[in-house]
């Protein structure tokens, strides 16, 4: 009822303000300022900016889906998650140790700096270095030694076989001279070897890339493609409706997916993804530390009515990090489907009373640390009145995202939501969950320890049969879902908005722009 009754006093506001401000658009016809619009420019809307565009350092989901416009990279996954060559013409793999990559010849970069073999070899090495910081270093560690045969061959030897190595290959490759302090700027001017170049970049507000005529591979249809960051959904929406943007994907509000899809001139599309939306943890924290607490707070949080009212049925309930048509994905694992009373039980068992029952004294109090993304914003809220409804008070902390961004990143938190964006090689658990892998050498912000999941996922490392992998990680989520160092929230749809003048856009499990490679407009309708 607590969710019903804000929700729909919530939507009624929204209604309420969408249409004044569409009537003030109408009449005054000067809520968005004119900008110059090339022919063959894509505008896109983005909720983030990207925090940094240098592929060795990124990890927010905007840096990292731009850079696979920017920059080549060795291998790619296709639409299906196979690995294809791209750098590579070719690659070999013998004694499960040595990988042999035979590249393009006469490949440049953005600024015309050749990119031959002693560029992968350079950007690899900066990632794997003693010292290096960046949250990437731990896939590369498993290189004993790289070897440049010639200009356009190389040998990467391990020093024991590593299961996602070909993964960890997806990795922009950068010019030397960025290891050398040539570029100073390079995390937000980067040079890359891709299908787009960068022409402008407007920190915080717009990002203009070109189509890189002298790409090796097929000439994107598009001249150029406009990211402009707005955070406000509703005014991503809007600009959408007033074709100041053509295209926004996974950036409009799920209450808004009615009324965008009653405009006429605009396409939606959407489908499953790889995405996965979770509750994170401070497991050093003295209350959050106790297993029992994080099992009560999962089984408070009513996940099912939030899909149904707030994402339009537009997502689906997670076990854990994998999508269920993942080959590595166990079913049947414990999960914790709405269970208040159960909650409060566990709460009483683990030693934290309610001291004044249904009253208003709580057993504790969590700060919850969140974008100040409207949507995230109604999300927390949600969460919160189902806490509090088992006696545990939240306090929600709204923040700009690059603070709330890095507060999460240094651990600075007690709970907070976040998405890993594009799951697909189940090495990611070894990020996220491996006790080795804390900040800065990995993404295990919550502290999480346990010696059974550390010998598996290393297992899972250096096991190359996937059946074999499959097994060990499925053991690993059955752990997870026992411990709940995250409560699993959703995997949430993909969702492109786009003018019916764009064709050919594809969606990508994934959430990745390469879409944007085959987009183009239709004839005449720019």
């Amino acid at each position: 009822m607590l969710i019903r009754t804000w929700e729909c006093d919530m939507v009624r506001r929204m209604i309420l303000l969408v249409g004044l401000i569409i009537v003030v658009i109408l009449v005054a016809g000067c809520y968005f300022p004119r900008v110059e619009h090339r022919p063959g420019m894509l505008r896109v809307g983005l909720e983030g900016r990207p925090t940094n565009l240098d592929p060795r350092f990124a990890t927010d989901a905007a840096s990292s889906k731009l850079d696979e416009l920017i920059f080549s990279s060795l291998l790619y996954k296709d639409g299906s998650q196979h690995y294809k060559g791209d750098l590579a013409l070719s690659w070999q793999i013998s004694d499960s140790r040595v990988y042999t990559f035979q590249l393009r010849s006469g490949v440049r970069f953005h600024d015309g700096s050749p990119l031959t073999a002693h560029s992968v070899k350079t950007t690899l090495d900066s990632v794997r270095a003693e010292g290096s910081r960046s949250p990437k270093r731990a896939d590369f560690l498993c290189i004993s030694r790289i070897e440049v045969l010639d200009e356009t061959r190389l040998e990467i030897h391990l020093f024991e076989p590593f299961a996602p190595f070909l993964n960890s290959l997806t990795l922009g490759i950068i010019p030397e001279g960025v290891v050398e302090g040539k570029y100073p700027d390079f995390s937000e001017y980067p040079i890359g070897s891709g299908p787009f170049r960068v022409e402008r970049h407007t920190i915080g507000r717009e990002l203009v890339l070109r189509r890189n005529l002298d790409y090796y591979g097929d000439q994107p249809k598009l001249e150029g493609v406009h990211f402009k960051v707005i955070s406000d959904g509703m005014i991503r929406s809007l600009e959408l409706m007033k074709r100041t943007i053509d295209l926004t994907q996974n950036d409009i509000p799920p209450r808004f997916i009615d009324l965008i899809s009653k405009q006429e001139g605009i396409v939606l599309n959407s489908g499953p993804s790889d995405n996965y939306t979770y509750l994170g943890f401070n497991l050093e924290h003295p209350v959050l530390g106790v297993r029992e607490v994080r099992r009560a707070i999962a089984l408070a949080i009513n996940r099912a009515a939030i899909i149904e009212r707030v994402f339009n049925g537009l997502a689906l309930e997670s076990t854990g990090l994998l999508p269920p048509d993942h080959w590595a994905y166990r079913a049947g694992v414990k999960s914790y489907s709405y269970d208040p009373k159960a909650a409060t039980a566990l709460l009483d068992q683990a030693g934290f009373p309610d001291p004044d029952g249904p009253g208003p004294q709580s057993r504790f109090e969590l700060v919850y640390k969140t974008s100040q993304n409207p949507f995230r914003q109604m999300i927390a809220t949600i969460i919160q009145r189902d806490l509090q409804h088992v006696g545990i008070a939240v306090k929600v902390q709204s923040l700009e995202w690059p603070t709330f961004y890095d507060d999460i990143k240094k651990g600075n938190f007690e709970l907070f939501s976040l998405m890993w964006v594009g799951v697909d090689e189940p090495d990611l658990y070894y990020q996220l969950f491996h006790s080795s892998s804390r900040p800065p050498l990995g993404a295990n912000r919550g502290h999480y320890h346990n010696q059974e999941v550390d010998l598996l996922l290393e297992q899972g490392r250096r096991e190359l049969d996937r059946d074999t992998r499959a097994q060990l990680y499925g053991r690993v989520q059955e752990i997870l879902a026992e411990d709940v160092p995250y409560v699993s929230l959703w995997h949430e749809y993909n969702t492109v908005a786009m003018s019916e003048s764009v064709e050919n856009y594809r969606l990508y499990a994934n959430a990745s722009y390469r879409g944007l490679l085959s987009a183009s407009f239709r004839d005449g309708s720019q």
